[in-house]
Parts: C-alpha cells; structure tokens; sequence
C-alpha cells in the first residue's frame, strides 16, 4: 500500500529537481524512502486475486460505489484491489477533473464508470512509465560530475545495487515481454480488440524504457561482462525484441514496429556493451589483449562464439558480428581467422554501417541530449573505433555508409572532442585522411566530416582546408597535349591547369606547370590522378561559388556544383557558428551569399536546400553583424520589402504596397507545393536574430519599414495559414509555428516599448508605423489573431495525448507542441498588455470574451486554457495560463467564472490542490495567487468561487422541531474547499521561510490578503480575524529585520512581503470602527511594534532602500515598475501614513512630533535622491509618490516639521532638477508635486512666522532659482488660447484653485496605485484626458507658488519688487492674463493670476507696478467678454445670467484662500472687481482713473448687477453684488472725482444704492419672506427677472408685513442653511453700500460745526418718511429703512449673545461665506447706519430750501426713533453685552451674571426727555456722542 503513497510523476518530478525541493537532504530522503519501490519498479504492482478483493470489501471506509467501481477496475487492470484503491486516489488528486459530487453521479451511471475505467488505466500506464523514468534518471546522472545530486544518486544506486538492482532490472523486462495479452473473458467486457492493442504497445515501451535502463547500468558497470552470455542468450530467446507473445496483435500498428526495432537495436546495443570494447580501443600489447575477460576466459569464449555463430541474418545481429568479428582479429591467432571473413560477409550483407547510422538517428530524432542516446553514440563510436584499429576503412564494405555513420558519431560533442584529443592522428583519423586523399574528387566525404568535426576544432579544419596536400580528378579530365607520362604511373603538367577562371568574385584556381601527380586505377571505372599539390581550398570554394552564380545567371546549373557548394555553405556556417574570429579569413565566400541567394531564386527550379543553407549561414552572420546581413538580403531582393512610408497602422497590416521578394514566390511557387520548408524555417532563424540584432542600435526609417514588412509577411502568409499547409514531415508543422511565435515574441519583448520617460521622438518617427505597433495591430486585428488562438486554444487533452504516444515523457513532437503552447500564452499575455485602451475592441479580444463559442458542448476558450492547469510534467504551462488569466481578468469586460462554465469548481479544485502540493513549482503558486488577487478586485465571481464561504449551519430546538435562521441571519463560514484555508495554513509561523512557504509565495499570498481588506470583503474580513494567531502571522516579517541594502543580499519578495503586512495593519485601522473595536491579538501586535520602534526602522529602511535605488539605472517598461520592491513598498508606506494622519490612525500610535518629523525628514531625504538621480521611469514614479505622500501629510503634522526651511531649501533643488527634464507626462506631475509641496510649506512657514525665526524664508540664489522655472511655467499657459476652444459640451476642469488641483492630482495619483495596470499605464503615459489636466495645472500651480513667494516677501517690499522686475514676471502674468481671458479659456490659470494680483495690490511698491505695468489696459476691456456671449453685437450686459445654486467664488483672500466650487468666469469678474478696488484702496489718487476707466467700461453690468440683486437672491447673484457694492465704496472715497468724469453714472449708481440697501434692509426684517422666495427659487435654475417677480407677487400678504423676530424665531425644523447664508450676503452688501452712501454725505462734524457749508456739494439720499421698507422698488429709499436696519441689529445682538443665531461659516467647506451674522459685523452696520442717519439728516436740515414743517418732522421722527433705539442699546448694555468690534475684551463673548445686571432701584426706561446715559468705555463713547447730538440738534 506504501506504493502508492507519492505518485510516480510527483516523485520523479522531486528526484529530478524540477521541484520547489531543492535541497540535497531532502533529495536523499526522498530516495531512500521509495527504495524499495524504486527497486522493484513496475513489479511493485500485484496481479488481481480474490483474497485483495476480500480486503477491499472488508474496508468499510470504502462506500459501495466505490467498490463496485474498484472491483471492475482492478479486473480491467489485473492489478491487487487494494493498489486499485490507492491507484484511484492518486488519479483523483492528480488527474480527475471534476469535484466529488461529480464523482458521484459517475459512479453511479455504467456508461459514465466505463469512460472512468479507461481514464484511470491511462493514469495507471502513465504511472508505470514515469516509474521506470524515475529509476533512469537516477541510474543516468549517478556518474555525471557536472550534476547537482550526483553524490545522491551515486549512494543510492549503489545502496540499490546491494538488493541485485540488475536482477530486478531483468525479471521487469522478463515479466513485460513474457506476459500474455489480456482476454476479455479474464479483464471484463471493457477489454476491447483496440484496448488490447494499446496494453501490448505499453507492454512495448515498458521493455524499451527497461533496455535502456540497462544499458545505462552496464555503461557504468566496471565488469559488464559478467552479463554478456545471460544478457545474450535472454535476447537470442527472445528473437532481439520480436518474439513476443502478442506479437500477433501489432502487424498493423506503426508505432508497435518502431518500438519493436528499438528493442532489437538496444538488444544489440546492450551485447555489444558487455563485450566491453572501450578496453580493446587503445590497446596494442597482445599481453594487454590477452587480458581482457572475453579473450582470457576460454569458457566464456567458446560459449559466446557458438552463440554468436548461430545469429541469424536479422540487422540487430549485424553489430554483434562486427564487434565480435573485431575482437578475433585482434585476439586470437590466425588458424582461428576463418571465422572473420564468414562473420564480415554476414554482418555486410546485412548493411551495417547503415542500420547502425538510421538507428542513431532515431534515437537522436526523439531527444538527442538524452543520456540512452549518448551512451548508445559512446558504444557504437568504440565498435568503429576497434574497426578501423583493426581493418583498413576500404575493406569494410562502402565507405560511404561508414563515413555517414562516423559523422553521426562525432555529431555529439563529447564525441567530437575525444576525436581531436586523442584519434586524429590514431586509427579513427583515418576516414579523415583517405577523404583529404581524395578530395575534391569524393567532395562530400571530407565536406560532411569537416563540418561536424568544425564545432570542437575549428581553427585545425580552417588550417587543413588551407593546405591541402593533394588534388585529385579524373585523368579524363586533362587533354593528352598538356600532360606527359614521366615514368610507371607518373604524369606531370606540361602547361597550367586552370581550375577554375577569375571570376567577379574570385581570383581563379589552377595548378602550376611541372606538378607531378600519381595515377590511380580503379577497377570497372575510368582511372584518376592524383596532383601532389598543395593548394588553398578556400581559394578554391570561392571559385565553386563564383562559378555556380555565374551558370545561374545563364539560366543553367550542373546539379554536382549545387552539391558542392551546398557543402561548402554548410561548412563555412559551422565555422563561423564555432569561431566568428575565422570570419575575416571567409569573407570572399561570405560576401558571394547574397549572390547565390539571388542568383539561384530566378533559376525554374531553384535548388532549395543551397538557398536555405546561405541563409542560414547569413543568420550565423546576423548574430555579430546584424545591419550587414540585413543589407545583403535587402540588395539580393530575398526578403520582403516596400517603398511606402507607413503612417497608418491598418494600412500597414493590411499588406498594401509590399512586395513579397523572392522569399514570397519560393515559399507560394516551391515550398508550399511540395510540402518541404527548408528556407522558410531558415528565413525565420533569421529574421528573429536580425530583429534582436537591431533592436540595440538605432536604424534608419527605410530599415525599420522593411523589417516591418517582413513581419506583416510572416503573419499574414505563415502564421495565418500554417497549419493548412501539406507537410511531407508532420513535425515541420510545429517548428514553423514556435518560430514565427519566437518572432513575434522577440518584436513583443526585445524591441523597446515607447515610455513615458523616453525622450520626445521627432515628428517624423511620432507619425510612422513602427514594427511593434505593425506586429500588435496585425496579431489583434488580422487572421493571424485567430491562429494565434487557435493555437492557444489547443488544449490540455490534445497535449496529453501527444505524451502518451510518446511515453509519457515530453519528448519529440510532445515537447514542440508544448512550447507552441507555452509561446502563444505568453505572446497573447504581451499582447494584451500593450494594446493601447484607445483601440476600438478586436477581433481577438471579441473571441476571449464572447459568450458562447458558437458550437454546442464546445467549451470556452478561456476554459480550455484555464484546463492548462492540469498538466504536470511542465510547471510552466500552466504557469503562463494562469499569468494570462490574470491579464484578461484586468483588461477584459467579462466574467471569467462565466467562461469556465460547469467545470469552475473542479477548475478550483485544481489550483488549490497545486498550491498545496509544496513540492510544485513556486513560480506556478504565485501565478495562482496572482491571479486571485487580482480577482478581488475586477472579477468577483471568480474570487467567490476560490474564497467559497458557506452557510454556517445553526440550529435550535424550538417546541420541539428543528428550525433554521433565516438567511440573512446566518453566520457565514469558510469552507473546506475554500483557497483561505490553504493559505493560512500555509502562512503559519513555523512553516514561514521553509519549502512549505519560499519568500516569493509569502509576498503572494499576504498580496492577496491585502487585497481582500482593501476591496473591503468584510464577511472575509471577519472570519479571518477570527481565526488564532491570525495577525501574528501576518506580521510577522514585520519583526524580522532584513539585511542592509547596500550588502545586495535582500531579495524583492522579502520587501514586498513586509510592504503587504504594512498595509495590511493600515487597512485594517481605517476600517475598523474604532481604536476599541480591534482585537486583543491586534493591538498586542501594534504596541509590540510601537515598543520595539519598527515603523521608525521601516522608514529608515524605505529611505536606505530608495536612495539604493536611485544610484541604478533602472532599464524596464512602465507597466513593470510597479512590482519594483521599492515602489510596492512606498506604496504601503504612504498607505500607512495617511491613515496614520487620518481621525483613524491613533492605532498606529505616530502621534508624536518627533516620529513625525523623523518620518516627513525620512521622506524629504528619499524625495531628495530621487531629485538628484532621476535618469529613468523609476525615479519618476518613485518622485510622483514621496511626493504625493509628503503633500498628504504636510498640511496635518505641520506642527512636526522641525526645519521648515531646510525642506524648502531641498525642494527647490528638487524642482531644479526636475524641471530641467523633458516634459513628459510623468514628469510634469512630478512637477506638479514639486510645487505643490514648495507652496505648502512656504504658506506652513508664513502661517507660523510670529514664532520662527527672522531669517528670510527665500534667499537671492533660491529666489534665481525659482523665479525661471516659475516664469517658464507661465508662459506655458500659451496652451489655454493657442489651442483650439473647448466645445461647448466638453466639461470644465473639476478644480478652481491651489489647494483644489493639488488635491486633485494626488487623489489621481493614488487611485493610480490601487487600480489595474492598464489604468495606471495610461495615467503614467499621459494620454487622453489626464494628460491634458496635468499639463494645464502646471501654470497654475506655478502661478499660486508665486502668490505664495509673494506673501513670503511681503515684509521686504523692495526685494520683492526688484525680483519681479528682473525676471519680468509682471509682464508675463498680464500678457497671459489677457490673452486667456479674451479666448475664454484657461479659467483656473486666470483665477491664479488674480489671485497673485490681489496680494501684489495690497503692497503699495508693488501695486504701483502693477499700474504701470498696464493692468487696467490688460484687463479692462478683455473682462466684457467674461460675461457677454458676442462682444461686438451685444447691446445688452444679461448674456450671463445667474443660477439660483451657487457655482463659484467670490474671490480670493489676501491669504489665497480659496473656495471649493469650480470657478466660473462670473467668478473671474467678481475677482476682478477685488483686485481693481485692493489697487484703488492702495494707490488711492495714483489708481482713480484707471477705476473710473474700468467703471465706465462695465457700468451696465454694474448697475445691472445691483438692480437684479433686488429680486434674484442666488449666491452666485449677491456674490457679484457683494464685489460690486465694495468696488463702488472704494471709488466713492474719490466721490468729487468720481462726480466730475462721470456725474451721469454718479447719479444712477447712488440712486441703485439707495435702492439695494432699502430692499436689503426689507428682506432681513421678514425672514419667513426670504425663507420662501429661497425655497421657490430652488425648485428652478436659472430664474429670470420677471420670473422671480412673480413668486415674490405671489407670495402671501403674511409674509410681506414687518416681522420683528429673526431668523432664530423660525422653529428649528424651519432653519435652512442657504437662508442664513443668504442673510450674510445680504449684510455684507449692505454694510459696503452703507458706507458707500456714507462716504458721499456730509462729514458729521463738518456738518454740525461748518455753518458755511456748501450743502451742494452731497446729494439728499433718502426720503422724509420713516414706515418700514418694503418690497416694491417704486418707493423711494427714505430714513425708515435706515432706523428698522438700526432696530434688526439690536434685535439680533443678544441672540447672537446666547447662541441662538448660528455663525453661517459653520463648516471648513463655507469659506467662500463671510461671517456676515458675527457679533462684529453687525455692530459695524448699526454703527455706520446710525451715522448714515445722522449726516443725511444734518444734510437736510442745513438746506435752505426745505419747509420749516418737514424740519420739525425730522427732528421729532428721528429724535423719537433714536431714543428708543439708545434705550434698547443702553438695556442690552446693562445686561452685559459687548458692541464695539474695537473692544476685543472676551466679557463680550459671555452671557452677564445676574448679579453683574445693576441695581434693580434704577430704570432703564426714562421718558424721552431725560434719556439713557452711556459710559465712557470704548464700546459706548460713540453712542454716547449719538446721544448728545439727538439731546442737542435733535431737541
């Protein structure tokens, strides 16, 4: 039972080495522990019997079906019942594709269990090969010294040799070729005639693979003697191989007579081996002969000579008679020589020399670096060997078949180099010295043994064809006049003998006058001579050549010189192949190639084999000088070609414009009609080496267009029709195949994919076709696309099949059908990778992902590669299956667990099983693993089919039944089948590091936890932290320091592996809800981690390994970056730290200031490296990332950072040598980085400037530095208007502002780390849309870089200014400035720009410049255009309506705040106006005409913003009121002059003032008012004017009346925050209006104290009437607005007081709201209405002309309205509030005590005309002034 515990393939896979068992210990243990059925071999097997039977059904662990299914099977198999059972398990681990349920109903169906029989039989012969195969190989490598477990392997073969290992050898062949065919009476009914046949051929090659075995043992045996009469008789017995019983069930079959020779040419072999010949090969002395065993035993060798002297006349009998012929001659005394001539005879007339010759090439033909094979070359080289020691070469019958056969020998290496060590000159050298005899006469002898012997000794063959002693020829050839008879068989030259002529190519041959030369008689033929001559032949194959062009050009060749120089070709390509240094000397017959080629191409029929031997001779060539090979093919006209420049790649693929070469006609005119494609597989060799030799250098435009020619060609007219051609040799099929994919594969993998960190082609080389785009585009879009799949498509049955007829081994065409397989997986896998994502969909990718394949019960393509998985002998099938799956699952739109069908679970089974085998292939495990990672995240079907979790099953006893939960309340399990199981168990501690868990599946399996809680699979998630020791073996690594990295010693893996475990602690503290929902286990781990500092370590670490990294040249493609180590474990760190500066990251306990600023100098250091050394994708992306990941944690743990100004200082030597680069798209989003960070820690170091240094934040040279980089930058903006505008549908870019496009490109960035390659490749490329947003944002960014420069310099205004002026950036900035806002595009950059002239106008040095440097003409008129569709036909300024939802900003800050709305170019005006009112307050006289020019340019649109302010009450509308409002009370400072250049506009806009403070006034005082007209003008966009007059005419009467309360009187439910916000707007408008108003009335103190006042000079504003305002716009503005405004503030400051008023910024969103409801604000407006009161109501009375009446009036309304208005404020006085916003004392801020209200004997309320009494504090003295004035003017 033991015999089954491994399977004989697993076990020869681990023996082999092939495993991930790669140690010697191991290897031992594995030997000694399957000794004895190592011993045994296929004996270990019992035949059927009645008592295994009895056992099996006594085993009750045994169900019945499984015993009736066993019972037939071990009948069918004639094997013991209980090895049946074992024998079934084994299948059903290795080989049954199905699940168990699926095992179950087949054995339960008789037709289903009699296709399982036969299934299980071919595992069970499979099984007993691979067992024979696994003693070879250790018998085979015992005694190689080169091997890795030959010391292994030498002690168990002779541990085995001590239990008769040859005895067991022999009784398995005697057991295999005496057994007696199966019956079907004795093997059940399933015993067919044609199952009958299939047992005898295993029977076959059973006893093949055992002779061999033993031939292998006794080529190692030191006395194989002792075996050669059993050995002997046993083969005599059994006819050499074809007495078998069943012999008579095999006439027809094939494959059994080539198995049947074999066995008889093995048998030979095996006799012939223990004659021992290799002692007899060098001896000499008879005393030496004499001691040989064979010669000495006297016994032995009588009995041997009977038995060899009854032989029959069979061929395998034929090299026993030579041997032994041989050994007579040199052994016994010559009376015994009778014999020789008899044996000779025999062995002669039995063509020796040939079947020895075909018989080595057969053995060669399946695998001629297999050991049987060499040893078979070794035994019959030293039979030749004692031949030619003993006989002369020319009496062993033809010498021809001799020499074939010593080329044959001496083609394997070892061969060839004991002939040039020891036997040229001895008796082997002698067929070399009779072919240089008589050469050139017998041309091809010398020819075909040079060139073998050429690849161990080239220089000797190069030195011996350079003096060649004699030259012999027909004397027929020479005429009777030119030579002259000198003595008996001597002749001599009377005149030279021309050869052959001087030709174009040669410099002729002859031989001199005067050579003497020998006459040689040949019996029945026409005599020859012999010139004794020493000549070059080199000279002479030159001429060969130049002579064979020559003829060819006339139309005719003589087929002899085709042959020649055939040899010749063939001969000069194994020289330079062995020693490229003889190329010079061969140059004269290398340069005539090309010739030959075109020369014998035109020929009616060419001589196909010459044409494909010159090519490949240029292929050997093409290894060293690949651009000169390709030059000859292209002049001989032999290759494809085109004169087109190629532009568009589907005219290119489709074939249009090529001419086909002479190649083309041969392949469609010679080849494909005979079925033979010698020059076809050479023109492939070639094409592959010439396209690996150019892809290293660069080549011309016409080279690579021709050389994409040649490609297209091989795919439409090769690889598209291959495998319909006739083939005369089938094996030709597959090896034209696998050379076209090895082209396709080297266009794929050498020539170099375009990168985005490459430099920027010309534009030339951007518009042409370049061969890897052709060969892409062709294999997706064309036929060969669909033979490509097919190919892929072949199928693991197909391959099987192939094995078995080849015994199981991957041999022959099974091994070429695999690797046409393995190399279309990986072609497709490329190919899908490097399809661009703008392609439209393709035919091949319609084929992987289509539904059906459109045949019933034909499965998936993506089933039958995924079916890959099921086979064993080669790890790397379904390596690459599992790699392309994982390929498709990321770039196709389909369901891979659709595709699988009904076979997904045994699918699973499969690979699960696989990876819980530890001896398979490491690389296949992490395939797998691969594959399921990326699962999680793009095939969810998939990931759920490996994670299986299940129902858990609970139930509870309720009244006496069984009841279930209900589903949805059912706790979930992981199941036994589910691949989590496999990997924890793998993952365990002990088992980490070991064979179980190498560090390459480690890395793997935590990625795919990594990914299952970033894809947030929360059940998994649950389960698994469930599970004991969970985290502890996660983290693990974490505690395990790694080697420095400067030693090398670190592998990539083991730094992935702690990156994954990094991550994995990261998510697992953002998901959790929070720091007290973690388990115990967990939190243990992190204070482990927080105790021992190792997230200190692992950021010192990331910075050693990246500043590692930066030193070296990193020569990869972009979508292979990501896998760095260092990257994947930057990644995980920046996924650490923004959790850790996350509200969630408490957990991992980076709270300090000094590990944070520890970590964000770590990061500066590695950004820094990267900086210095950024020659490659790597440090761009490693750039990209430092980079984002410091931006991220600037702004949180500012506080951290310890130097400011020495991260400012490396950033600006960052950006410096980044932006010396060329702008690819990688870069230039490390450029963006690179500012970003630059203006973070600039705006972090002013924020904190009151507590850091005096020292200057921006030096001189910082400042040389910065301010071109920044001004290049600008002037890129050119790209806003100098491309085309954008469309009208086309979307504006998300983000209006600094902070905002930073956020932007790092979220970008980090959705980049986390979606699939395709995603990032085309983030990385830039192509498309975010290639466009990173470019535009650079002006941007730079642009508020030099608003933060600015605000640094502010305090040295001088400085600042002299930078400006030396590097012009004020200019630049306007220039741009105008040109994008006359265009109407680049909004942001525009914003920016604004942004920078708001905190330039707020310096006077500086805002001076700016008006000198023409602001006002840049700007003015280019502003119409923001806001009117046509300048140059509007009549009107309402092109630009407003929204009633908010949509941009309202300005900028003199901070640079910004707003979070995307900015409008509404927006850009509103900003405008600030700036134009900052240089207007700054300058003040200086800026008033460039004010009134900008007001009379937009004096429509102002007036028409106040006047549409009454009805529409939209933020985006009272924000341009807002702006508009503080530009008019900046300009009405200047109101003389403002009145004198333009009274009319004066006029109207004071009027609209007026107007716009009444209607403000109204709408604060009825809220329910404002609270309707804001929710009827949400349930529409976009309201006009007279729309929004309508609501408000249909709004209740309710409403419309005084209402005394606030909004902190509606109930709560009612509060709206677009209400309040509302409410702000509309008290920042009026205060600016107010003061506005103010400025244009009288000074009050003037106006109480100036009797001579020109009253003139201000106008009357408002009206003699004091009722509340109302709505209607046709009631002029009057002094009742102005007092029910004084009254809303005093009504609304003790509710601001206790709270009940909110602040309306109450959100970090709201920063575009200004605190308009703060305490503040509103005392500011009261103060300044009463003030607006009380100088309008002095400008009144002081006019002569109004009515003493109207005077009393005034006095008496406003003295009544103020009283009760100072008592209210005295009240709230004494109650405690504050109202000054000049008094900052923080009692104002807190409710009064009632003991702090005053004495209750006094009373606030007085008669009017004793008043109210203020105090002398600061927040009083003015009301106390208001008092006075109503006491004495008032009165």
């Amino acid at each position: 039972m033991a015999a089954f515990a491994t399977s004989s393939q697993e076990l020869l896979f681990i023996i082999s080495g092939h495993s991930s068992v790669k140690s010697k210990e191991l290897i031992r243990d594995e030997l000694n522990g399957n000794k004895a059925r190592l011993l045994d071999g296929i004996l270990v097997y019992k035949a059927h019997s009645t008592s295994s039977e009895a056992k099996l059904k006594a085993d009750k662990n045994v169900s019945h079906l499984e015993q009736r299914f066993l019972l037939l099977l071990s009948k069918f198999l004639d094997l013991d019942a209980v090895q049946c059972l074992e024998l079934f398990g084994c299948y059903l681990q290795h080989a049954f594709r199905g699940t168990g349920q699926q095992l179950q109903s087949i054995l339960k169906d008789e037709r289903s269990i009699q296709a399982l029989i036969l299934k299980v039989c071919d595992f069970y012969r499979s099984e007993r090969l691979h067992l024979i195969h696994a003693i070879k190989h250790v018998i085979a490598f015992c005694q190689d010294t080169e091997h890795t477990y030959k010391v292994e392997y030498y002690d168990f073969v002779e541990d085995l040799q001590s239990s008769d290992l040859f005895g067991k050898l022999v009784s398995q062949y005697k057991d295999r070729f005496e057994a007696a065919a199966p019956e079907k009476q004795t093997h059940t009914a399933l015993m067919t005639e044609r199952q009958r046949v299939r047992w005898c051929v295993q029977c076959l090659r059973e006893e093949v693979e055992l002779l061999e075995i033993i031939l292998l043992y006794l080529h190692g045996d030191d006395s194989p003697c002792d075996h050669l009469i059993t050995l002997a008789k046993l083969f005599q017995r059994h006819g050499f191989g074809t007495r078998q019983p069943y012999r008579y069930l095999l006439d027809n079959e094939e494959v059994a007579k080539q198995l049947t020779g074999r066995l008889g040419y093995l048998s030979s072999t095996i006799v012939i081996e223990c004659m021992d010949l290799y002692s007899l090969m060098d001896v000499s002395e008879e005393s030496s002969i004499k001691s040989h065993k064979l010669v000495r035993d006297p016994q032995l060798t009588e009995e041997f000579g009977k038995l060899v002297m009854s032989l029959g006349n069979a061929q395998p009998h034929a090299p026993i008679l030579l041997a032994y012929m041989a050994i007579c001659v040199s052994s016994w005394p010559p009376e015994d020589l009778y014999r020789v001539k008899i044996l000779g005879q025999k062995a002669s007339s039995l063509h020796v020399f040939d079947y020895l010759d075909r018989e080595l090439k057969s053995l060669s033909g399946m695998n001629d670096k297999a050991v049987p094979s060499l040893v078979a070359h070794s035994v019959t080289y030293a039979l030749v060997s004692l031949l030619l020691s003993t006989f002369q070469e020319d009496t062993l019958g033809t010498t021809g078949d001799l020499t074939e056969l010593f080329v044959q020998l001496l083609s394997q290496p070892h061969l060839c180099q004991d002939f040039w060590t020891a036997d040229f000159e001895g008796s082997q050298g002698s067929l070399l010295h009779r072919a240089i005899e008589r050469f050139p006469f017998e041309f091809s002898s010398l020819m075909d043994l040079a060139t073998v012997l050429a690849t161990e000794g080239s220089k000797r063959i190069f030195k011996l064809f350079s003096r060649l002693p004699t030259f012999l020829e027909p004397l027929d050839n020479n005429r009777a006049e030119d030579i002259e008879n000198i003595r008996e068989g001597r002749w001599r030259l009377e005149r030279t003998k021309v050869v052959a002529k001087e030709g174009e190519r040669s410099m002729g041959f002859v031989i001199p006058q005067g050579t003497e030369g020998q006459l040689i008689n040949r019996p029945n033929a026409p005599p020859l001579i012999q010139w004794e001559v020493e000549f070059d032949g080199w000279q002479l194959f030159a001429c060969l050549c130049d002579w064979l062009i020559t003829t060819a050009q006339q139309g005719s060749v003589a087929d002899i010189v085709v042959h020649e120089v055939n040899g010749i070709v063939r001969l000069v390509a194994a020289l330079l192949d062995s020693n490229w240094l003889l190329y010079k000397n061969l140059q004269p017959i290398t340069d005539s190639l090309g010739s030959l080629i075109s020369s014998l191409s035109r020929l009616q029929s060419p001589p196909l084999e010459v044409i494909a031997g010159c090519v490949k001779c240029l292929n050997v060539i093409a290894r060293h000088e690949p651009q000169k090979v390709w030059q000859v093919l292209q002049d001989c006209g032999f290759l494809p070609q085109t004169g087109n420049l190629y532009t568009d790649v589907d005219l290119a693929v489709s074939g249009e414009g090529i001419y086909p070469g002479e190649y083309g006609k041969l392949l469609l005119e010679k080849e494909r009609p005979c079925g033979q494609y010698h020059i076809t597989k050479a023109f492939l060799d070639t094409l592959q080496t010439i396209i690996k030799g150019l892809s290293e250098s660069q080549v011309s435009v016409a080279l690579s267009q021709d050389l994409l020619t040649c490609v297209i060609f091989a795919q439409q007219h090769i690889f598209a029709t291959f495998q319909k051609w006739r083939y005369v040799d089938f094996s030709d099929k597959n090896e034209i195949g696998l050379k076209t994919l090895e082209v396709f594969h080297h266009v794929l993998n050498v020539i170099p994919v375009p990168t985005g960190s490459s430099l920027q082609k010309t534009r030339e080389e951007q518009t042409r076709v370049t061969v890897l785009d052709a060969c892409i585009h062709g294999l997706l879009y064309t036929n060969a696309g669909e033979s490509l799949l097919a190919v892929a498509g072949t199928g693991v049955d197909s391959l099987q099949q192939k094995i078995m007829e080849n015994g199981s081994s991957m041999q022959g065409s099974a091994l070429d059908l695999c690797q046409l397989i393995k190399l279309s997986l990986s072609v497709l896998n490329r190919l899908l990778l490097l399809k661009s994502p703008g392609l439209p969909p393709c035919p091949l990718e319609e084929a992987l992902t289509a539904h059906t394949t459109g045949l019933p019960h034909q499965p998936h393509l993506v089933a039958v590669i995924a079916g890959y998985i099921y086979h064993r002998l080669d790890p790397k099938l379904p390596t690459l299956a599992a790699l392309f799956l994982r390929r498709l699952a990321l770039v196709a739109p389909m369901s891979l667990y659709g595709c699988l069908g009904n076979q997904a679970p045994a699918v699973r089974d499969m690979f699960i099983s696989r990876i819980q085998n530890h001896v398979e292939d490491t690389r296949l495990k992490v395939a797998i693993l691969d594959l399921l990672t990326q699962a999680v995240e793009t095939q969810p079907g998939l990931s759920e089919l490996f994670l299986h979790l299940t129902p858990k099953e609970k139930k509870e006893e309720v009244a006496g039944a069984t009841q279930k939960k209900q589903e949805g309340d059912q706790e979930m399990e992981i199941s036994k089948s589910s691949i989590l199981n496999t990997i924890l168990e793998l993952l365990e501690e002990l088992r980490q590091g070991t064979t179980h868990c190498p560090p390459d599946f480690h890395c793997s399996a935590l990625g795919f936890l990594q990914a299952l809680w970033q894809d947030r699979r929360e059940i998994v998630m649950s389960l698994l932290r469930k599970r004991p020791k969970f985290w502890r073996s996660i983290t693990l690594p974490l505690f395990k320091e790694l080697p420095p990295v400067e030693t090398g010693k670190v592998s990539s893996s083991e730094v992935k592996s702690r990156a994954h475990a990094l991550k994995l602690v990261a998510l697992e503290c953002y998901h959790s809800e929070s720091a007290e929902s973690l388990t115990d286990e967990f939190k243990s781990i992190i204070e482990q981690l927080d105790e021992k500092k190792m997230i200190a370590h692992w950021s010192k670490y990331l910075l050693d390994l990246l500043e590692d990294s930066a030193e070296k040249n990193h020569c990869f493609e972009e979508y292979a970056v990501r896998d760095h180590e260092a990257l994947v474990m930057l990644q995980a760190w920046r996924t650490v730290l923004i959790v850790a500066s996350s509200p969630k990251g408490n957990a991992l306990r980076l709270n300090t200031k000094a590990a944070r600023g520890l970590i964000m100098d770590h990061l500066m250091g590695a950004l820094q490296a990267q900086a210095t050394k950024m020659t490659s994708i790597f440090h761009a992306k490693a750039y990209s990332l430092i980079s984002s990941t410091y931006l991220s944690l600037v702004a949180k743990w500012k506080g951290s950072l310890s130097n400011k100004q020495s991260h400012i200082q490396q950033m600006v030597m960052g950006l410096e040598n980044v932006a010396d680069l060329n702008p690819t798209p990688i870069v230039q989003r490390c450029i963006a980085n690179s500012l970003a960070m630059l203006t973070r820690l600039l705006r972090c170091h002013r924020e904190d400037r009151p507590t850091s240094s005096s020292s200057p934040v921006l030096d001189r040279p910082m400042m040389e530095k910065l301010l071109p980089i920044i001004c290049s930058l600008v002037r890129d903006s050119s790209q806003f208007y100098e491309q085309p505008h954008r469309t009208k549908g086309e979307r504006a870019p998300e983000k209006s502002s600094s902070s905002s496009v930073l956020d932007v490109t790092m979220e970008e960035l980090d959705r980049s780390i986390h979606r699939p390659p395709s995603t990032e490749k085309t983030l990385v490329s830039g192509e498309g849309e975010k290639r466009t947003t990173i470019a535009h944002n650079l002006p941007v960014l730079a642009t508020y870089l030099l608003d933060e420069i600015v605000l640094a310099l502010s305090t040295s205004q001088e400085n600042l200014l002299s930078y400006l002026r030396e590097f012009s950036v004020i200019p630049v900035l306007l220039s741009t400035l105008q040109a994008c806002i006359e265009a109407k595009v680049g909004i942001h950059y525009t914003e920016a720009v604004l942004s920078v002239f708001m905190d330039l106008a707020v310096l006077p040095q500086c805002a001076e410049a700016l008006k000198v440097g023409g602001l006002n003409q840049h700007l003015t008129l280019s502003l119409i255009n923001v806001y009117q569709k046509n300048v140059a036909t509007a009549t009107t300024v309402t092109a630009v309506t407003w929204n009633s939802k908010p949509m941009g900003p309202s300005g900028v800050s003199s901070q640079g705040s910004q707003t979070q709305h995307p900015p409008t170019w509404l927006g850009i005006y509103r900003l405008s106006l600030s700036v134009m009112a900052s240089m207007l307050s700054t300058l003040r006289h200086n800026f008033i005409s460039d004010a009134l020019d900008f007001l009379g340019a937009h004096q429509e649109r102002i007036s028409y913003c106040l006047q549409v302010a009454h009805i529409n009450h939209s933020q985006t509308c009272l924000q341009e009121a807002e702006c508009t409002s503080s530009f008019l009370c900046r300009l009405a400072m200047f109101s003389s002059e403002w009145r004198f250049h333009m009274p009319t506009v004066y006029q109207e806009l004071l009027a609209t003032m007026a107007q716009l403070c009444q209607t403000c006034v109204a709408l604060l005082i009825r809220p329910r008012l404002l609270q309707y007209l804001i929710d009827q003008h949400s349930k529409e966009e976009g309201r006009q004017p007279h729309r929004m007059l309508q609501f408000l005419h249909s709004a209740p009467s309710r409403l419309l009346q005084h209402q005394v309360s606030t909004s902190s009187d509606l109930p709560e439910a009612e509060l709206n925050p677009d209400m309040l916000k509302i409410q702000a707007r509309l008290v920042v408008i009026l205060t600016n209006t107010l003061l506005a108003l103010l400025k244009v009335s009288p000074p009050l103190l003037e106006a109480l104290l100036n009797q001579s006042l020109d009253v003139t000079e201000y106008p009357v504003l408002f009206q003699l009437s004091f009722s509340t305002p109302s709505m209607d716009q046709s009631n002029p503005p009057s002094f009742g607005f102005l007092l029910s405004c004084i009254n809303w503030c005093l009504q609304v400051l003790p509710k601001i007081d206790a709270g009940v008023v909110k602040i309306t910024a109450t959100s970090p969103k709201d920063r575009d709201i200004p605190p308009g409801l703060r305490r503040e604000r509103v005392v500011f407006l009261m103060e300044n209405a009463v003030l607006l009161i009380m100088a309008q109501g002095m400008r009144i009375l002081r006019e002569p002309s109004v009515e003493a009446r109207d005077r009393q009036l005034l006095k008496r309304e406003l003295s009544l309205e103020l009283n009760n208005f100072l008592v209210g404020l005295h009240r709230y006085f004494r109650r405690g509030g504050a109202v000054s916003p000049r008094d900052p004392s923080p009692r104002s801020r807190t409710r009064p005590t009632p003991g702090k209200r005053g004495t209750p004997g006094k009373t606030l309320l007085r008669s009017a005309s004793s008043h109210t009494s203020f105090s002398e504090s600061d927040e009083q003295r003015f009301f106390k002034a208001v008092q006075t004035f109503v006491q004495e003017t008032l009165k």
